[in-house]
């Protein structure tokens, strides 16, 4: 089922509840390439809502932090008095703006203006202002945590649809090593590539397209990454029981702990990071792309996500894949059942770091009741959960969505060697029920 997302403002998506929607449960399919494929439509259409959800958690935080600043304003105005009937226009402005950005309804933005317009009434209107704007603030970071901990239950979710579609993934590619098993040594297919762009651009590393060479690379850097996932997490966890420092997320980070190289140059490789920031980039993967991690200072730049692995992989046009022999179909296949086996493996971590981002957020929740520091335990928090789940997140859906393709060009070749395109088992015919006992005589 396709979604559909607003942009409505944090505050106001939050309380429709219209985000990250729970899954729809669909009935068992019986074709596995239409299943395979069904699915990672579905995995593509999760991410965007994922992507939007994180943007407006972005938004939310910008704003909270913009009303913190009024507020420290609104203070120092106290050493003088406080806001003029000038003063008071321009914040009843601006909080205008942040709060229809939230979507909130707010029925008073501000004390009237009247109320600044004397000596001796517009102190008391702005220690007004002062307490309202902190209600509004703590309304949005309220909304922020419960926006983290609805997109923790709901990367729960996603994740076991990963899975599932590991599962789906290496039953189609055990199927298709079965039929290439099948095939006459030696065989020669009539042509020597496949025309197929979607396949060449997710199957190509370095600009070149090669079933066998992308197969292999993507399993060595599941391995670095996937493999080292539970390490990466335990790294972590000290981090997460020290929400008050900034720096114990970038002092805590290894990237040789998660299989990644270091980036030193950053913005020579094209990618965006903050001055001083800790950058770890993995190999290429099938695609063209790579898994960057990007682990700031102060902590709320740090990030994880696929990008282009250079300028070239983010250009490739190819449009032809070389058709497999036999042995390279088995080759193939044969690695694409070893990768699922790796993100299968990643089923233990994955229960473990469940654990952790339960303990971290009823820290957030404790932090949130005190006067100061919430707000930067609350960042603090969302910088470990975004590099606590995208980096398995990230690659393994990518690792699937390259797998898939892998598995079209063995199908693509096995097709291209004379064999005809399997049809999908039908489903069982329904046993007929019994004939209905005839209605008695009436009396």
């Amino acid at each position: 089922m396709r979604r559909s997302f607003s942009h409505r403002g944090l505050v106001a998506a939050m309380e429709a509840e219209d985000l990250l929607p729970e899954a729809v449960e669909t009935g068992e399919v019986a074709d596995l390439a239409n299943s395979q494929e069904e699915g990672l439509t579905e995995i593509a259409e999760d991410e965007a809502g994922l992507e939007q959800h994180d943007a407006l958690i972005d938004e939310a935080v910008d704003t909270a932090e913009a009303l913190e600043s009024l507020r420290e304003n609104l203070k120092a105005s106290l050493e003088s008095g406080g806001l003029d009937k000038m003063g008071a226009a321009i914040l009843r402005d601006s909080l205008a703006f942040h709060y229809k950005r939230m979507g909130m309804n707010v029925p008073r933005v501000a004390p009237a203006l009247e109320s600044f317009g004397s000596i001796g009434r517009r102190e008391d209107a702005t220690k007004i202002a002062l307490e309202e704007v902190g209600e509004q603030a703590k309304k949005i970071w309220d909304s922020i945590v419960a926006a983290i901990q609805k997109a923790i239950d709901w990367i729960k979710q996603f994740v076991v649809k990963l899975f599932d579609s590991n599962k789906q993934m290496v039953a189609r590619a055990q199927e298709l090593k079965e039929r290439a098993n099948k095939m006459e040594a030696g065989a020669q297919a009539a042509e020597k590539t496949i025309k197929n762009a979607g396949i060449a651009g997710q199957v190509q590393v370095a600009g070149k397209v090669d079933g066998v060479a992308a197969a292999g690379e993507l399993h060595k850097v599941a391995a670095d990454v996937i493999g080292k996932y539970s390490g990466w997490a335990q790294a972590l966890s000290g981090p997460m029981s020290n929400l008050g420092d900034p720096a114990a997320l970038f002092n805590a980070v290894n990237m040789s702990t998660i299989g990644l190289g270091d980036v030193h140059d950053a913005a020579s490789q094209g990618i965006s990071a903050p001055d001083g920031a800790k950058v770890g980039r993995s190999a290429e993967l099938p695609g063209g792309k790579a898994l960057v991690v990007v682990v700031s200072k102060d902590a709320a730049g740090s990030d994880a996500k696929m990008l282009p692995f250079n300028k070239a992989a983010a250009e490739f046009k190819g449009e032809e894949a070389p058709i497999l022999n036999k042995e390279q179909m088995i080759q193939v296949a044969d690695q694409i059942i070893a990768l699922g086996k790796i993100i299968d493996d990643g089923k233990t971590a994955v229960a473990a770091s469940e654990k952790g981002k339960g303990e971290l957020m009823n820290a957030v929740k404790q932090e949130q009741g005190k006067a100061e520091g919430a707000d930067a335990a609350i960042k603090n928090a969302r910088a470990i959960l975004k590099l606590v789940d995208a980096p398995f997140v990230a690659l393994t859906s990518t690792a699937v969505k390259a797998g898939k393709a892998l598995n079209q060009l063995v199908e693509q070749s096995i097709l291209a060697h004379g064999a005809k395109k399997e049809e999908p088992a039908a489903a069982p015919a329904a046993a007929e029920k019994p004939a209905a006992a005839p209605a008695p005589a009436a009396a």
